[in-house]
């Protein structure tokens, strides 16, 4: 029997090896070699987010299933471009209108992406928010179609991406794909990875 569709595989582990063009992932007692596809797409999944704009970089935790909340370790992760976009869910119609009203709109559900999400001011009918992201005196904005609305990047569900295969840490960080098994079952192939920082061990 010949199998047509690739057997789709998903992990979630801890990098223990990086190549350039792969990393090697241990979940749990197995390990697997993950190959990127060219145009693979590494995005962070941010907890906790806090923004330092000065320096370029966004601060998250680093998740430990040993330790409490209030007791992660934080880590700096440099923003992946200078020029970045915006797009967030606000949610159903109701709760974008409140979103709106707001002088400060304060988003959860967003991507963060160097991609131009091209501009789009939500309706009922699309209740989601896509524009190029500025800060000013620490005070991000989104400007969409000429109009520039002040925001407040919320700490929960939050992504960005644009990141290089170089912010894949051994030791340092977990990852969460889907792939395709490449010539044998330790062997993937990803087109998409979603990492996020670990203490080191």
């Amino acid at each position: 029997m010949s199998q047509t569709a690739a057997e789709a595989i998903r992990i979630e582990g801890v990098v223990t090896n990086r190549k350039k063009y792969s990393i090697r992932v241990k979940e749990g007692d197995q390990e697997f070699d993950v190959k990127l596809t060219d145009d693979v797409a590494i995005a962070l999944k941010m907890n906790r987010p806090w923004y330092d704009w000065k320096n370029q970089r966004v601060v998250v935790d680093a998740v430990d299933k040993n330790v409490a909340l209030a007791d992660l370790k934080r880590v700096g992760v440099p923003l992946p471009a200078q020029k970045l976009f915006l797009i967030s869910r606000l949610g159903n119609a109701k709760t974008m209108q409140a979103t709106m009203a707001q002088e400060i709109k304060r988003l959860n559900f967003y991507l963060v992406t160097p991609e131009d999400t091209e501009h789009h001011q939500p309706t009922e009918d699309e209740p989601f928010l896509a524009g190029e992201l500025f800060v000013e005196n620490d005070q991000p904005y989104v400007i969409v179609n000429d109009k520039k609305l002040s925001v407040m990047l919320g700490f929960r569900f939050a992504t960005m991406n644009g990141f290089s295969i170089n912010q894949l840490k051994p030791d340092q960080t977990q990852v969460f794909l889907t792939g395709t098994r490449g010539k044998n079952e330790h062997e993937i192939l990803t087109s998409r990875i979603l990492f996020q920082p670990v203490p080191k061990k």
